[in-house]
């Protein structure tokens, strides 16, 4: 193990390096003066990445943000904010460096020069294969797009009208086959949560039975590289701090898998994931520590056994968060994982953009 220094945007700090490598700050930019945040990323290859969130600039309204990496630098893509009112982006999907979409209060998409909002609902999530298909979903809402409109369709209420919860990750590997997940929560008994996972076939959405590992179980995000290899993440409960939690299907049945937490004492969640293939992904978070300061949290699997990786804070006094990764296709390159970083953990946020180096 050696130290390396790094820089962020919160200043130098010292970071422990182990031999598997680790997720270090990238500089990107923001946009507001008040609040930067990040929500989602997407990397088709290892030189083009997106990353959504939004920004308050002063105005006391959130406004959509976009960032891309080139290769070699993040910058601000305009992107439009539509409404007196607010207007964030919490996901996006690229097939190419011509054709992303991104979802929030607004779904917009993206040609290759301009963002443009298309009609649609609000999401949290989405998902395209190509130009002509696309999946968001949020809440207990499903939107599909064609190629050219964005079309409601029918998906399973979860647990009744009586209950809440959602959807909040969604993935295809086809357009045969996709998985959304979520939770359902059942505000009558102490809000207790269990895992929703919603699978499509083509023709329709159905609700398959999963685990959960606690009285209360969130699923926020979930990757697939197949119609047998699938992996979901988030977290859970039961009655005490938060533990990571992760899910796999394996084309029958999902089933718990043993995840790590970098806090044995404070809470501990996942936020997003990404799979490349069934001995490589990586998930990401973050955890408290005993003073409650959140800290990154970066986890990978070796295809036998999820692991914390080292991953840098913008200070170790900050508030520290990630809420999205992307790896690009197996062999194109290595993952980068976006979120927010907070001074003090109070004060303006910004930007927390980190890219996994593999040790040389």
């Amino acid at each position: 193990m050696s130290l390396r220094r790094l820089g962020g945007t919160g200043g130098l700090i010292l970071l422990a390096v182990a031999l598997t490598g680790c997720f270090l700050i990238q500089a990107s930019p923001n946009p507001g003066n008040l609040d930067n945040k990040l929500l989602g990323v997407s990397c088709p290859t290892a030189s083009s990445c997106t990353a959504v969130g939004d920004y308050n600039n002063g105005g006391a309204v959130q406004q959509t943000l976009v960032e891309t990496w080139d290769g070699t630098t993040w910058s601000v893509v305009p992107s439009p904010s539509p409404g007196p009112g607010i207007s964030f982006l919490n996901g996006v999907s690229c097939v190419s460096t011509d054709f992303c979409a991104a979802v929030g209060t607004v779904i917009e998409m993206w040609d290759g020069t301009t963002w443009s909002v298309v009609p649609g609902g609000g999401a949290g999530a989405v998902t395209c294969l190509s130009k002509h298909f696309c999946v968001a979903v949020g809440g207990t809402t499903v939107e599909m797009w064609d190629g050219k409109t964005w079309s409601m369709v029918p998906n399973p209420t979860p647990g009744g009208s009586e209950l809440e919860g959602g959807l909040n990750g969604v993935s295809c590997v086809s357009t045969s086959f996709c998985v959304a997940v979520g939770e359902v929560v059942d505000p009558a008994a102490h809000g207790t949560s269990t895992p929703l996972v919603e699978m499509w076939d083509g023709t329709t959405w159905s609700a398959v039975g999963s685990p959960g590992a606690g009285t209360f179980t969130e699923l926020s995000a979930v990757s697939c590289i197949s119609t047998s290899s699938c992996t979901a993440a988030g977290r859970y409960s039961n009655f005490g701090p938060w533990k990571t939690q992760i899910l796999s299907w394996d084309g029958t049945t999902w089933s718990v898998v043993p995840s790590p937490n970098g806090s044995p004492t404070g809470n501990n969640q996942l936020s997003g994931i990404s799979c490349v293939s069934n001995n490589s992904c990586t998930a990401v978070g973050d955890f408290q520590d005993p003073s409650s300061v959140p800290h990154t949290l970066a986890e990978t699997f070796n295809g036998t056994t999820w692991s914390v990786v080292p991953a840098a804070d913008s200070s170790p006094s900050d508030t520290n968060v990630l809420n999205g990764v992307a790896c690009p296709p197996a062999g194109s390159g290595t993952c980068t994982a976006v979120g927010f970083s907070q001074p003090g953990g109070n004060g303006p946020t910004h930007t927390l953009i980190l890219h996994d180096m593999p040790i040389q």
